[in-house]
């Protein structure tokens, strides 16, 4: 592994912002490495370069035809005894809560403004709710109908699959923590 991409792994778990420029083959070696001593099935190697752009990572190539992988990289540490489904479902929850903030356009300090009476906690126990029906009670309340407990118009109720109304509810009431932790709620 190159010092580099040692400093910046280094970096990242210890929960620090790290940037790094490093070739791709020298990166999808490690990662593969990684994958093998996990007994994780690593992604091909053609899929590689779309996956880091995903995380939001710049990949480029230079004159000599080498591809080089540019970007920060926040890690959210995370206490021991999750499991791989665990973290997944942390990610999944954080990705929704920064596409409801930038796509949504729903920024951070207009919550507060729209939490007094705990509506992001209420639209988000919703979701959950919805997400743990049956497929009877599920129809009762399709898009633009929601149950009786929705905060916010109508047309502002979305569901989707039960997978996705639970990462939409706990993305809503984490967005309904942070507002608590905000005003200094303890």
């Amino acid at each position: 592994m190159s010092a580099t991409l040692n400093a910046f792994l280094r970096s990242a778990c210890e929960g620090r912002e790290a940037s790094v420029r490093v070739r791709v083959a020298h990166l999808y070696g490690d990662y593969v490495q990684f994958c093998g001593a996990q007994k994780l099935r690593p992604v091909q190697r053609n899929k590689f370069g779309r996956l880091l752009r995903k995380e939001g990572l710049t990949v480029t190539m230079d004159d000599s035809g080498a591809t080089w992988v540019t970007g920060a990289v926040f890690v959210l540490e995370l206490p021991s005894g999750l499991d791989l489904a665990d973290r997944t479902a942390l990610r999944l929850i954080a990705q929704e809560l920064a596409r409801q903030r930038t796509v949504e356009g729903f920024a951070a300090e207009a919550d507060g403004a729209v939490n007094d009476h705990g509506d992001l906690e209420m639209a988000g126990g919703c979701y959950l709710l919805n997400a743990g029906t049956t497929d009877k009670e599920r129809k009762e309340f399709p898009a633009g109908e929601p149950c009786d407990l929705w905060p916010w118009l109508p047309k502002w109720w979305k569901p989707k699959s039960r997978l996705r109304d639970s990462v939409r509810g706990a993305a809503l009431g984490a967005a309904g923590i942070a507002v608590r932790l905000r005003r200094g709620e303890g």
